[in-house]
């Protein structure tokens, strides 16, 4: 029954068309389009990031990244251009990128959010403690790493009881 929603149709004892199906579940999870983000912030967390292979098959690609420190500016980090944090807005707003991942330090991050949102992000997926201050228009998801570890440490605690 939760293939239903695919459109595709069944034989009974046979099974479903997998070329069919696949195609299908691709146009519905959003793999079939691909995607585009930039990356500010390539310290320890951003560079884990830029180097997960996951994204890609979700449909996910890192266009580019940014950075203050101009030691990790001008360089490739598994295979995208990292550019001077001064330079988000223009080339953000050039590269026409929808999502914008964040993983400065938390007292850079609403100045970054500001710059991605002046070049035209529609949604920022934070990794920083810091809430964002942004229209209401922009999506944010914040993934605050602190909180899913406290949530974990409480549920083995739960189970040891």
């Amino acid at each position: 029954k939760d293939l239903a929603r695919t459109g595709v149709r069944g034989t009974p004892r046979v099974g479903f068309p997998i070329a069919e199906l696949v195609e299908a579940l691709e146009r519905l999870t959003g793999a079939a389009s691909e995607q585009t983000a930039v990356l500010a912030g390539v310290g320890r967390l951003g560079s884990a990031l830029l180097g997960y292979p996951g994204f890609r098959r979700q449909g996910l690609r890192i266009v580019a990244a940014f950075d203050a420190a101009p030691e990790r500016c001008n360089l490739v980090l598994a295979g995208t251009p990292v550019f001077p944090a001064s330079t988000i807005t223009e080339k953000v707003m050039r590269l026409g990128v929808p999502l914008g991942i964040l993983t400065v330090p938390a007292e850079r991050a609403q100045r970054v959010a500001e710059q991605m949102v002046a070049g035209g992000v529609r949604a920022i997926w934070n990794f920083t403690p810091a809430r964002l201050e942004v229209p209401e228009e922009i999506l944010v998801q914040r993934e605050d790493l602190a909180v899913s570890l406290a949530v974990l440490l409480h549920r083995i605690q739960e189970r040891s009881v």
